[in-house]
This record gives C-alpha cells, sequence and structure tokens, in this order.
C-alpha cells in the first residue's frame, strides 16, 4: 500500500506509512500495519506508536485495530509486516530505544501474531550487533511461518562500517532466531540503503537495496544491489558482481551453462 494516509476510526490525528502483506494462495485474509501519533488505542502515548488492522479478502475490516508494540518510551517508526499462508503474522519495525539488549540508538524489534491477531509471545529485538544506529526493516514470511528480517545499520560491530551496510536474520515460526545476524552486501564502499526481502514457498529469498556505487557496471551514483539465498544455505550468487548466471548454476539452469 506504499505511503497511502489512512485515518483510524479511533483516531482524530493522520496515521501514516501503511503497509499491507499479500496474501498466500488459499489464504482469507491479511494484515496491515503503521505508525502514527497520539490517538492510542493502547498505552503508547509517547511519540509515535505501531499500530495493526486485519482485513478480509475484499478489503473490509475484519476486527479492531490493536497495538503492536509493548516498549512505549521514545519513537516506534518503519513498521512493515508479513503473513503465512494460515494467517499468523509479524511485524517488524525501528524503536528509538528497546528493554532489550541494544539501548544504543536505534533497534529492530519485532512482534508475533496468530490468525486472531492475538500476541505470540513478547516483543523481540532482531538485532543482535548492538552498537549505532539500526533502521530501514523489511521482513518475508514463508508460507509455513519461517521469515526472514533485513535492515540497515551503522553498527561499527558489523564488517562494513563505511557509511552503513545490510544485515540480515532469519527466524522460525516460533519467534526463534536461526541463527546470528549477518552481513548481506558484499560491496562496501559507500553508502548501502533500504533494503527489501521477499520470499518464496521453499524458503528460498532474496534481498535487494540501494547501494552508492558498485563492483559491477553502474558506478554513477546509486545502484540496485541484490543476493539470493537459497534453502538454509547462506551464498553469494554473484549479483553484486554483474553475473546474472551464479543462481542459475548453482541450480542446474542449463541456460546459463
Amino acid at each position: 500500500m506504499g505511503h497511502q494516509m489512512v485515518r483510524s476510526s479511533r483516531s482524530t490525528r493522520i496515521l501514516s506509512a501503511c503497509k499491507a502483506r499479500r496474501r498466500w494462495p488459499g489464504s482469507q485474509r491479511a494484515a496491515t500495519s503503521w505508525f502514527g501519533r497520539d490517538g492510542s488505542v493502547g498505552n503508547d502515548s509517547d511519540s509515535d506508536g505501531i499500530y495493526g488492522q486485519k482485513l478480509l479478502a475484499d478489503g473490509s475490516l475484519d476486527g479492531v485495530q490493536f497495538q503492536v508494540n509493548s516498549y512505549v518510551t521514545g519513537s516506534q517508526t518503519g513498521a512493515r509486516v508479513a503473513s503465512s499462508s494460515e494467517g499468523s503474522f509479524v511485524v517488524v519495525w525501528q524503536s528509538d530505544g528497546s528493554d532489550g539488549a541494544d539501548t544504543d540508538a536505534g533497534s529492530i524489534q519485532a512482534q508475533m501474531f496468530s490468525p486472531a491477531a492475538a500476541p505470540v509471545g513478547s516483543q523481540f529485538e532482531v538485532n543482535s550487533i548492538t552498537p549505532g544506529h539500526q533502521d530501514s526493516p523489511s521482513v518475508a514470511m514463508a508460507p509455513d511461518g519461517t521469515f526472514v528480517a533485513v535492515w540497515r545499520t551503522e553498527s561499527v560491530g558489523s564488517r562494513d562500517s563505511d557509511s552503513g551496510s545490510i544485515q540480515s536474520r532469519r527466524f522460525f515460526a516460533d519467534g526463534s532466531p536461526r541463527g546470528p545476524q549477518f552481513q548481506v552486501n558484499t560491496y562496501e564502499p559507500g553508502a548501502q540503503l533500504r533494503p527489501a526481502v521477499a520470499v518464496d514457498p521453499d524458503g528460498n529469498f532474496v534481498i535487494a537495496w540501494h547501494s552508492d556505487g558498485s563492483a559491477s557496471t553502474d558506478t554513477d551514483s546509486f545502484s540496485i544491489q541484490a543476493k539470493r539465498f537459497r534453502g538454509d544455505t547462506v551464498f553469494r550468487s554473484g549479483f553484486e558482481q554483474g553475473d546474472p548466471c551464479g543462481w542459475a548454476r548453482l541450480v542446474g539452469d542449463s541456460f546459463c551453462e
């Protein structure tokens, strides 16, 4: 839904940055999330909070608006949502603070929900490297509920400390990490910005982002970079070096032989 402005029936203030997750085939519901100032239906009256609303397949409301974040100090912004085939979903966002380990500038937070929009477990911290600022989250969920989060960091704890890097972390369907966070970009000069992630029904996923430069042919200002990941294996596909057949060779596509 992009950045269309929406007005909540529970608030006299404008809410912004509405993001809806497409349904997997067979699912009759979708979820949407946004951040907004004041007029909270929950207990977050301190600057911006994160809110959600379930939708039916025809776009009509399913239930009532609800608050996503339980940590309410400072601003909570940049919400993104992803859902499974059976209707469970996860919301990720950037927070000015955290009741977890990351109290240094911004952190990436998440909350899981059942198909009935009931919270599953508690709000949790996505990033495991905590120094510096974390922002611009994105998330994708496979039909089985496993999901991948991606974000930008200016952390001095990551390998790429030159104007920010793209970081990612995978999670099981119960919200437990499938491993530590890892750096996505291998080209490190300049800024890496605005990551996005998508996943297929088999759990393979692709991450794309803006890069201030390139190791390939586009060295004129910003380029679009991408990296693909297969199943449980994290690997470099060749996209960043201008080799579109890198992935095809790995999966045995004869077109690139």
